[in-house]
């Protein structure tokens, strides 16, 4: 390997799977992305990351998930290796949610002046638990990281360092409010829980390279 490649980093991103819309075509989508993967491999090329970014289900539902982490997930480490698990990173889409459940959620009132439903601390927190069931599939579909959801901070980061590379990763959930296909420009990741996160990070990063 040339010297001018060895800091290069490469990740596979992959985004809306759509698990339980059409079982023939995801089983066609499956073979040809883990085909393409091999193929990428003989060339030298595995993914240092790998950012999953939404939609991974059709409806929310666990058995969606399974299917995603048996047909594809597991198959996709076999060929880029186990160790990248740690290196992986899913987000919530608006179709990552159980929309039965709390499906007359007040978007309106999330966003009025006396709301904390967007405040990355406890009481925040304590209001977000009224959607977090919608998750409950998401968050129990053993995609890494899980949980994340569930926390003060409502979003989820990590420094991964890539050879001589530190990085800083930021997953972040857009589907909170996420309620029917009429979702467009209706969803946010919430400003105040995006503001602290990047501010903390930001903190992180800087300590962490004052380490060294």
């Amino acid at each position: 390997m040339h010297e001018s490649q060895e800091n290069i980093i490469r990740w596979l991103h992959l985004s809306d799977f759509h698990i339980g819309k059409d079982d023939y075509g995801q089983g066609r989508m499956f073979k040809e992305i883990l085909n393409h993967v091999r193929q990428r491999k003989k060339e030298d090329f595995i993914p240092d990351l790998i950012f999953i970014t939404g939609d991974v289900a059709d409806k929310g539902e666990g058995a969606q998930y399974k299917v995603f982490v048996d047909d594809f997930l597991q198959p996709l480490y076999e060929i880029v290796g186990e160790e990248k698990k740690s290196n992986t990173f899913v987000v919530p889409g608006n179709h990552d949610v159980l929309r039965d459940v709390n499906k007359y959620l007040d978007r309106g009132a999330t966003c009025k002046p006396n709301s904390h439903f967007f405040d990355p601390t406890p009481k925040g927190n304590g209001e977000r638990q009224q959607v977090s069931p919608r998750f409950k599939d998401y968050n129990n579909s053993f995609l890494p990281p899980c949980d994340w959801i569930n926390t003060p901070e409502g979003s989820y980061a990590e420094l991964v360092t890539i050879r001589d590379t530190t990085l800083g990763v930021l997953c972040i959930n857009t589907a909170w409010l996420s309620l029917d296909e009429k979702d467009r420009q209706q969803l946010t990741p919430g400003i105040h829980l995006l503001e602290d996160a990047l501010y903390k990070r930001s903190e992180e990063h800087t300590s962490e390279l004052q380490s060294h």
